[in-house]
């Protein structure tokens, strides 16, 4: 990835990501510091962009949701395209960077784990994990 690349951000506001995942078959969960201040109710900082978790093993539904974005891999310093091939965690194919067009500035991620249908798992840690139950927070709005 080049820094220009990398800096080609113009991040959708949460409420439009939200309407991207929302009603999809599929869990998925808001991540990193915006999940933070949702579940405090307040903000301390600016954040570059908003990020949304999905298991790995609902890549194939999530490509079916990302169809009319430009999603492309990021891993290893380099931004591949992704047509919904599987995911390599051990090449650290953890990420997905969206845009609108080919053209226009990165808008959110999408950060996927090794999580399963019944417990989510930290990616960098297999050993910490919790029931879905226990592992997500909603807001009052239905926001994981």
């Amino acid at each position: 990835m080049s820094s220009t690349d990398q800096d080609r951000w113009k991040p959708l506001p949460l409420a439009d990501v939200i309407d991207v995942f929302r009603g999809s078959p599929f869990r998925w969960w808001v991540v990193g510091g915006v999940a933070l201040e949702l579940h405090t109710g307040r903000s301390w900082r600016e954040h570059a962009d908003v990020d949304i978790g999905v298991s790995r093993v609902d890549l194939d539904p999530l490509r079916e949701v990302l169809r009319h974005w430009d999603p492309h891999v990021a891993a290893q310093s380099t931004l591949t395209p992704w047509s919904g091939q599987v995911l390599d965690a051990t090449a650290h194919e953890n990420g997905l960077w969206c845009r609108s067009t080919p053209d226009s500035a990165w808008q959110f991620e999408v950060l996927v784990d090794g999580s399963t249908r019944t417990e989510w798992i930290y990616r960098r840690d297999p050993a910490v994990r919790r029931p879905w139950g226990e592992a997500i927070l909603t807001t009052d709005a239905g926001v994981p």
